[in-house]
């Protein structure tokens, strides 16, 4: 479903853009909105959720200078850090899909380093990590079960991570 936009982000990031002012793809809709590839469907949802994924890795394979290109707010960062502060932003997005794969990716980031919140290089508490759990537990979690699964968590990382 996203190839289309992957395609678009990988020439935004690897290649030169110009603007051609005539049309060059036609688009064919139907009116029964069940029949359109782009229509409102749970199968459309399922597959958007797990292609933009996909997409959104593109970002990850980013080099260095790349990332400080695209994303200039992050220019102070060290090469090290660029990537790790880009996930913190992108988990604070309002935008689910978006915040939800970044808090995907900085759990794992976490899981493959147990020591992270004893070196902390990157000045990033276990604090910041519940705070950033909030966030992105408020669109997925129904609000009669978010407190208990946020300190069934809560205790579950500070054993993950040796801390007491």
């Amino acid at each position: 479903m996203m190839h289309d936009y992957d395609l678009n982000v990988r020439c935004l990031i690897h290649g030169k853009i110009a603007v051609v002012d005539e049309p060059t793809v036609y688009y064919r809709r139907f009116s029964n909105p069940i029949i359109n590839l782009s229509g409102k469907t749970k199968w459309l949802d399922m597959c958007l959720s797990i292609e933009s994924k996909f997409v959104l890795d593109n970002y990850l394979s980013l080099g260095y200078d790349d990332m400080k290109k695209i994303f200039p707010h992050l220019e102070a960062c060290n090469r090290k850090e660029i990537k790790f502060r880009f996930l913190i932003d992108a988990c604070k997005n309002k935008q689910v899909r978006l915040s939800s794969w970044a808090f995907e990716r900085l759990v794992s980031c976490l899981e493959n380093n147990k020591d992270f919140f004893n070196t902390n290089e990157f000045d990033f508490q276990y604090k910041d990590y519940i705070d950033l759990y909030k966030i992105n537990s408020k669109n997925v979690i129904g609000k009669n079960h978010k407190e208990k699964l946020y300190n069934d968590v809560k205790v579950l990382i500070k054993k993950m991570f040796g801390l007491h």
